[in-house]
């Protein structure tokens, strides 16, 4: 109860800044996220044009609204969405026909060097968020027996939502502070850092299963 107390006054907190000034068109990070959601429609309601960004690249769940990711793909309120590809327009366009998609890629690729590579030889792995925990596990299993046969080290891209606890880490197999970027390849899952890898030319490969995820060529 205090926490949603709070949160109450923070959203009101935030609407009254906001009225302060005056603009045409409002850009919020993600509107599936409470704050920018509530910002988002009150803004509609006075004639303000809205556009949300991507957060990543949305997966369709189809009937799983027990899946966040499946419901915030369905419950955008802003006027425009910014999508960073073609899959990802076709999904918001199938459950928002309100909102106009618009693919704009991805704008960090472009600003991404890779850097010269480092006598350090090793492979990342790319963590999803816990809801996938059970194929994060898979997958470092996998990885430790990798790193075992080529003789090379781990590093663990972990996801912000990650439970390090939850992992059995064997450092004797993993190698801390290197970009991924360095990586002699990549193993993913659903994670959008899949895409950013492949675009980089980095080999990357997909650990198969039956989650669904945006096509991986």
């Amino acid at each position: 109860m205090v926490s949603s107390f709070n949160r109450f006054f923070l959203y009101k907190k935030s609407l009254k800044d906001l009225k302060q000034y005056h603009f045409k068109h409002l850009v919020v990070f993600g509107d599936m996220q409470p704050l920018d959601n509530i910002i988002v429609q009150y803004f509609k309601n006075i004639n303000k044009s809205t556009t949300t960004m991507a957060h990543g690249l949305y997966i369709d769940f189809l009937d799983d609204d027990n899946n966040i990711s499946s419901i915030q793909n369905k419950i955008i309120v802003s006027d425009y969405f910014l999508a960073w590809g073609k899959e990802n327009q076709k999904l918001v366009n199938k459950y928002n026909r309100d909102c106009k998609a618009i693919v704009c890629g991805n704008p960090l690729i472009q600003e991404y060097k890779i850097p010269a590579k480092i006598k350090n030889e090793f492979f990342t792995v790319l963590f999803d968020w816990d809801i996938f925990e059970k194929e994060n596990k898979e997958m470092l299993n996998l990885a430790y027996f990798v790193a075992k046969k080529l003789k090379i080290k781990i590093s663990i891209r972990f996801h912000p939502s990650n439970n390090k606890n939850n992992y059995i880490i064997n450092n004797k197999y993993i190698i801390n502070d290197v970009d991924y970027r360095e990586s002699k390849f990549i193993i993913g899952h659903t994670s959008s850092m899949i895409h950013i890898s492949q675009r980089l030319g980095i080999i990357t490969f997909k650990y198969d299963t039956d989650i669904p995820v945006n096509p991986v060529e």
